[in-house]
């Protein structure tokens, strides 16, 4: 018989789709007092590949993702999703959304979406929350799945998840880098980091 056992925390993150013209600092605040400050973030790419959001939220939209220094518990899904919501909801103008905010969770071997959209390869959660297996590591890589989007496919988003998942082993490990090097990476480069 198994037995049941306390699954490893995962390490949260954000993928952030906004006009070009905007910055997320907003909303990376208001997430810090939940999530905590950010220790990786990629670079902002423009996101062209669904015409989805401009209707409501405009043309020249990018997608940039963080993540958050914090270990969460592996069940933390439903309870970001409901946070990232409200603050979809907190943040409009005139109706439409500025930020649609889609959270999810890094383990040793895979990455999970949080998402309110339903579809036959995602797993119910609750409270209206499934999870998105987006990538699964193996052969020392994340690689996407038939379903994964398309611009979670290029190279530039599976390098940043590499990244993330090399500081979330190094935090499982305890051997976490001095506190006066832990600057916000951004693909190979540092800079210091004014969102907490």
């Amino acid at each position: 018989m198994g037995e049941f056992k306390e699954p490893q925390p995962g390490k949260r993150f954000l993928g952030c789709i906004l006009r070009s013209s905007d910055d997320p600092t907003e909303a990376l605040t208001a997430l810090g007092g939940e999530f905590g400050p950010v220790d990786c973030m990629s670079d902002a790419l423009p996101f062209s590949s669904t015409d989805y959001y401009s209707k409501e939220m405009g043309a020249s939209l990018v997608r940039q993702f963080f993540s958050f220094e914090p270990l969460a518990p592996a069940d933390a899904l439903v309870e970001m999703r409901h946070l990232t919501q409200s603050l979809e909801e907190e943040f409009r103008i005139g109706g439409n959304r500025r930020f649609n905010l889609d959270p999810g969770l890094l383990f040793a071997d895979q990455v999970v979406i949080a998402t309110t959209k339903n579809y036959a390869h995602k797993i119910y959660l609750g409270r209206g929350v499934y999870g998105d297996l987006t990538y699964l590591f193996r052969e020392r890589a994340y690689h996407p799945l038939p379903w994964t989007f398309p611009d979670l496919r290029l190279d530039n988003r599976l390098d940043f998840f590499r990244k993330v998942r090399e500081i979330y082993m190094r935090q499982r490990r305890g051997t976490t880098e001095p506190r006066e090097e832990q600057a916000v990476q951004r693909h190979g480069k540092t800079r210091p980091t004014g969102i907490t």
